[in-house]
C-alpha cells in the first residue's frame, strides 16, 4: 500500500506542476510574446479516464504564424504512467486515416519507491479537415507499441470555439490582412495563396507535396463558387503544376476566359479535382 501511494505521489506531484503550462478547464487561451513567431491557441483540457492511477489528457492546440499567417493545428496529448515506456506514436480519425503523430517530449522519473514515464506528443490535424468538422465532431485513436489506445472526441463546441478564437485573433476575416498573402488576389480566380509552410500538415504527411496553401478564399468569385475552401493546398491549374504564386497566375492568364478550368486541389490528405469557371 506505502508502495501504491508513492507511486501515486511520483505520478501526481510532476502532473500538478505541469498543470500551470496547461489550458484551465472550460477555458479557451490564446498566448504570444515579442519573441514568438506564432501565437499559440489552446482549447480546454480533457483529461482521460484510464481506470487506473495513470494520468492521461489532451487539448487543441493550433498556431498562427505572425508573419505569414498560416494556421496549423495539432492534438497535444499527454500521458503519465508507470514503466515501461509506450511510445504512442500512431493515430487515425474516424474514418481510418493515419494521422501524423510527432514525439514532444518523452522522460522517466525515478525516486526510492518507484519510476514514473511520462510522454507528449502532437497529432497533426488538417486545417480543413477541423472545419468540416465544425458540425459533426471528430474522433481520433492514439496508440502505443504496446497495444495501449484512447479515444480522443473533439466535439463540436470544441472545433467551433477553437476556430472563432483564431478569427479573433487575425481580426475580422480569418486571414485578411495576411502580410505573407498575396491579398491582390490573382485575377478573377479569388484566392489568396501562400507557399506551402514545411510545418503543414499536408507537408509533413507527403513531403513531396507541391502547391500554394490558401488562406483566403473571396465570396462570390470563381474559387468559392467552385467549392476551394481556406486550407486547401492549390497543386495545379489547367493541367500545369504550381509552386509559387506567380505559377498561379501565370496559369489564370494563360489559361483563357470563359471556361471552365481543372484545378487540382489536396484536401485532408486526399486529392480532389475540382472545376473553376472563370468568366470574360
Amino acid at each position: 500500500m506505502i508502495r501504491i501511494l508513492a507511486w501515486a505521489a511520483a505520478i501526481l506531484v510532476p502532473v500538478l506542476l505541469a498543470g500551470c503550462a496547461r489550458p484551465a478547464p472550460n477555458q479557451i487561451q490564446a498566448r504570444t510574446d515579442q519573441y514568438s513567431p506564432s501565437v499559440e491557441v489552446d482549447s480546454a483540457y480533457v483529461q482521460v479516464d484510464t481506470g487506473n492511477l495513470a494520468r492521461h489528457g489532451w487539448f487543441l492546440q493550433s498556431f498562427v504564424n505572425r508573419q505569414t499567417r498560416a494556421v496549423s493545428h495539432r492534438l497535444f496529448f499527454e500521458a503519465v504512467y508507470p514503466p515501461p515506456l509506450e511510445y504512442f506514436d500512431s493515430a487515425f480519425d474516424d474514418t481510418a486515416k493515419p494521422l501524423p503523430v510527432v514525439n514532444l517530449f518523452r522522460s522517466r522519473g525515478c525516486v526510492s519507491e518507484g519510476c514514473t514515464d511520462e510522454e507528449r506528443v502532437g497529432i497533426l490535424l488538417d486545417e480543413a479537415m477541423l472545419r468540416e468538422r465544425m458540425g459533426s465532431g471528430l474522433t481520433v485513436k492514439i496508440a502505443s507499441r504496446h497495444g495501449e489506445a484512447y479515444e480522443l472526441a473533439v466535439g463540436t463546441d470544441i472545433i467551433r470555439t477553437q476556430l472563432d478564437k483564431i478569427a479573433k485573433v487575425l481580426g475580422s476575416a480569418y486571414v485578411a490582412g495576411a502580410p505573407g498573402a498575396d491579398l491582390s488576389s490573382p485575377p478573377l480566380l479569388g484566392v489568396h495563396p501562400i507557399p506551402l509552410p514545411a510545418d503543414n500538415a499536408a507537408r509533413i504527411a507527403n513531403p513531396s507535396l507541391v502547391g500554394l496553401l490558401v488562406v483566403a478564399v473571396d465570396r462570390g468569385l470563381a474559387a468559392e463558387r467552385a467549392g476551394i475552401r481556406v486550407g486547401d493546398v492549390i497543386t495545379d491549374y489547367d493541367g500545369r503544376p504550381v509552386a509559387t504564386v506567380e505559377d498561379l497566375k501565370a496559369a489564370i492568364l494563360n489559361g483563357g476566359r470563359g471556361r471552365a478550368i481543372p484545378v487540382g486541389v489536396v484536401r485532408v490528405g486526399e486529392t480532389r479535382r475540382v472545376t473553376v469557371n472563370v468568366t470574360l
